[in-house]
């Protein structure tokens, strides 16, 4: 049995210790010491980092009893190793782990909610809970309870005994327990069991916010931040408001209030562009009617336009069809060439065929209806001659 350092010491950056086993992995070597303080994954924590004799610890994981240091290279049975612990990696797990035992029991206090689920990633920190949903108010009383018992600096201590004594303990969490257990208790607060590493007193947190949450599986999914996470995070919105405060421009505790002012702004601008585009495309399209070719009582419209956006050349067809017996035939190129196909009502034309016609003289795809197609394809160059060929289909119509 590898004796565990860290949960004695969490605090603990080096040591000292003797090489009991190297097994062969496909990723390198699994080393095996008589004492570590690298935490392997579990409880939902993920394992330590650092180096052993300066080589770099891949990942840390337990294996009935032992723990395994994964590393490249460079150790055989017997040798002594040093171990030096990625410390920053070490007190932030610290700071989340303790910070989610004061939040899951803050919010089981608060509103009766517990906590189904733990995630402690390198990024972000969650905790499930069996509530179908929050509001702002309720989860700002419980970040007030929450910080209120990081503030009062309260003792973390940790008790390990034989799973009948813990009967006495008012655990959070009830669940079967056989053998050696391990409770974490914030004084006075929470009583959990866990096997993870903990800051020795509450004001070591430094901070616990919530940032976000969101339903998951019938309950609740909450997004949280400690310590030098929050700090971090609070360091980029602060900047963040800043920007937002020049650039709008508008005092910070005016910004929302501008927003909504630019928002309807905005919108009063996109209705008067579509109204002055809708007249643009009325002159364009009686321009275009000038110059339509005249085939009996049929009117043909054919124009190949550069770059331009495709919805405003479906608006200017449909501008060209409200006339009696006209058939658009108008195409775009750029990136890709797409071109339209629409025709009156009055006439009997399907625009499938046109559009047939055209895929065929630029290797393109298409599709739609009787009334309206169209096709595109990635080579601009056959633009013209796919619609010439449309145009020829539309006189066998």
């Amino acid at each position: 049995m590898t004796e565990r350092m860290f949960d004695t010491d969490p605090y603990l950056k080096e040591f000292e210790a003797e090489v009991l086993e190297v097994r062969a992995l496909p990723d390198g070597q699994g080393v095996v010491m008589n004492r570590t303080a690298f935490f392997p994954e579990g409880g939902g924590q993920p394992s330590d980092s650092g180096t052993l004799n300066g080589h770099k610890v891949l990942e840390v994981r337990e294996e009935n009893g032992e723990i395994v240091h994964v590393v490249d290279k460079g150790f055989k049975t017997g040798d002594r190793a040093r171990g030096v612990l990625d410390w920053e990696r070490r007190f932030d797990f610290m700071q989340q782990h303790t910070g989610q035992h004061i939040l899951s029991q803050a919010f089981l206090v608060n509103l009766g909610a517990e906590t189904a689920g733990f995630h402690l990633g390198s990024d972000t920190v969650t905790i499930d809970l069996k509530v179908p949903g929050l509001s702002d108010e309720q989860v700002m009383n419980v970040e007030k309870q929450a910080n209120g018992i990081v503030h009062e600096n309260r003792t973390v201590r940790i008790h390990e005994m034989q799973a009948e004594e813990a009967a006495s303990f008012p655990l959070r969490r009830r669940t079967v327990l056989t053998g050696k257990v391990r409770i974490v208790e914030i004084d006075q607060y929470d009583w959990s069991l866990c096997c993870g590493t903990h800051v020795h007193r509450t004001g070591d947190i430094g901070l616990i916010k919530v940032v976000k949450w969101e339903k998951y599986k019938g309950g609740t999914r909450v997004y949280f931040l400690c310590g030098s996470r929050a700090f971090r995070d609070y360091q980029i919105k602060t900047l963040l408001i800043r920007e937002l405060s020049r650039k709008l421009p508008a005092g910070e505790n005016e910004i929302l209030e501008r927003i909504d002012q630019w928002g309807q702004e905005r919108k009063a601008s996109e209705k008067r562009m579509a109204e002055l585009l809708d007249r643009a495309l009325e002159f364009e399209a009686d321009r275009l009617m000038r110059s339509a070719e005249t085939l009996g009582s049929l009117k043909k419209v054919m124009h190949l336009f550069k770059d331009r956006p495709l919805p405003e050349v479906q608006a200017l067809a449909k501008k060209l069809t409200e006339t009696g017996g006209v058939v658009a035939i108008l195409g775009t190129t750029g990136a890709r060439t797409t071109i339209y196909f629409a025709r009156s009502p009055d006439l009997d034309i399907d625009m499938r065929k046109l559009a047939e016609a055209a895929s065929r003289g630029m290797n393109g795809k298409g599709g739609g209806n009787a009334g309206w197609a169209q096709c595109s394809t990635a080579d601009t160059g056959l633009a013209e001659n796919a619609m010439k060929k449309a145009s020829e289909a539309c006189l066998i119509e």
